[in-house]
């Protein structure tokens, strides 16, 4: 089994292939993101380094976000591109997914925290021991997360982590298509996509190189 994972949420573009239990991940980061230029001859690289053909893939994964609508838009759109032509699955998994599964912090509630400029913040409150997502937004305000969070949380943010959210006692946590393509998507129970066309799950956008 191939699958192909995709993130272009932010900056960087960020391609991963599973060939069993094998991972192979290629990243690019950049001040200017150019996911549109890059992102087809990354999948076309990172194939032929492994001797295969795009006809291969058996499955594609992309990052829904939260992230700038127009970098996600990018990754979405190659996604279904490849799923309807070549016919295969397609699973559209939200970030805070991936920022939840790559830590070891399984003893805790979990509240990841995105920052989407201009004072908003996206997150997302995970039951302990479980991927289960219990409450989240995509549009709030400071007062908002100073009412969610407590000391039993584990707090997680992003590479856009700003001063606030450390304030608050958030941990920055950069994850890549790598994440992407390790979650065992039968435990994921909400805001999961499985069917064209995969939309970003977040409608307010931010500007990433501002």
């Amino acid at each position: 089994m191939i699958s192909l994972s995709l993130d272009t949420c932010n900056k960087k573009t960020s391609i991963c292939l599973k060939k069993n239990d094998y991972y192979l991940t290629e990243t690019i980061d950049s001040d200017t993101p150019n996911h549109c230029e890059i992102l087809v001859p990354m999948i076309q690289k990172i194939l032929q380094s492994n001797k295969n053909n795009i006809s291969d893939i058996d499955e594609v994964r992309v990052n829904t976000g939260p992230g700038n609508l127009v970098s996600l838009r990018i990754g979405i759109t190659v996604a279904n591109i490849l799923s309807k032509s070549l016919k295969i699955p397609i699973i559209g998994i939200p970030s805070f997914y991936a920022h939840n599964g790559c830590n070891d912090i399984y003893d805790h509630s979990v509240i990841i925290a995105i920052n989407i400029r201009n004072g908003l913040y996206a997150y997302a409150e995970f039951d302990s021991n479980s991927m289960k997502i219990l409450d989240y937004s995509f549009k709030s305000d400071q007062d908002k997360i100073n009412k969610i969070i407590s000391r039993n949380h584990k707090l997680i943010s992003d590479s856009l982590i700003d001063d606030f959210l450390v304030s608050k006692g958030f941990c920055q946590n950069d994850i890549s298509a790598y994440n992407i393509a390790k979650l065992e998507t039968s435990n994921l129970m909400n805001l999961l996509q499985k069917s064209i066309p995969i939309r970003p799950i977040n409608e307010y956008s931010f500007v990433v190189n501002n």
